[in-house]
């Protein structure tokens, strides 16, 4: 791996770390409406209500979410530029490229690292079940109790979920920011940052949604259902634009610091 790819997996790991652990309160959230068939009013409730409710959103699973961040979600997001120049050949990457790459470097990720996933999901959904800080006794707990191979249920939705997310994500961040500046003029900053970040957030959780409804089911031992594959819907889109906006505009500037080119 060269110096430079290292360096835009550093700063994809902390972009994603600041980003997951400031909105791990909504993503957990939407975990809980994925597996449980009720509103979100019954949701709120159950995790205590008022700032109760709040922390016990936001420390269910949040040492999980941090390990993934910074292993997970900084490799998939870290890699995708150079993957694309070298898909591309350095030359302008077209859209099939761009998604090809973000595919690749999503589903790639996801393979690898399918166990935190698990555990962090499960310990969203049954904190009091799961060591709190302790990640590697978390995942070891998983496998001396479930089975080794409970660490990787659902591990091919999980890598679809990943390469479909990353390439919608990042391929319409991507072509979003390249529309803006030839076509309008818009230059480097967070204005760009963000108005391309949301709009690719909103594309990615539309493509994303079923695959993601189904691998938390998966994760948990339930069994899909067609119905049930939009629920958490807004929840998710709620979540998805705010966190690629403030993931991909301190990447972007992450990126500055280290003397990387814009994405």
């Amino acid at each position: 791996m060269s110096t430079n790819i290292l360096a835009e997996v550093a700063a994809a790991g902390v972009a994603c770390s600041v980003a997951d652990g400031l909105f791990h309160p909504l993503d957990t959230l939407k975990t809980r409406l994925h597996a449980t068939p009720t509103n979100l009013s019954k949701v709120l409730l159950d995790a205590g209500g008022g700032l109760r409710g709040l922390l016990n959103l936001w420390t269910s699973g949040l040492a999980a979410t941090a390990a993934r961040a910074s292993t997970f979600a900084a490799t998939r997001v870290g890699a995708y530029p150079s993957v694309r120049d070298a898909l591309s050949s350095g030359g302008d990457a077209s859209v099939s490229v761009r998604a090809a790459a973000g595919a690749l470097t999503g589903a790639l990720s996801a393979a690898v690292f399918t166990p935190l996933d698990v555990l962090r999901l499960r310990s969203q959904l049954s904190p009091g079940a799961h060591p709190t800080l302790d990640v590697v006794g978390g995942i070891r707990k998983l496998a001396e109790t479930e089975g080794t191979s409970a660490l990787w249920r659902g591990a091919s939705v999980n890598v679809a979920r990943a390469g479909v997310l990353t390439a919608a994500q990042l391929a319409s961040y991507d072509g979003a920011k390249r529309h803006l500046t030839l076509e309008h003029g818009w230059h480097e900053g967070p204005v760009l940052h963000v108005t391309a970040a949301v709009t690719a957030g909103a594309i990615a959780q539309t493509f994303v949604q079923p695959i993601c409804a189904a691998r938390t089911s998966l994760f948990v031992g339930q069994r899909p259902a067609i119905g049930s594959l939009y629920r958490g819907y807004a929840t998710g889109l709620l979540r998805q634009g705010p966190v690629l906006a403030v993931t991909l505009t301190l990447l972007e500037n992450t990126r500055t610091a280290l003397g990387l080119d814009p994405m």
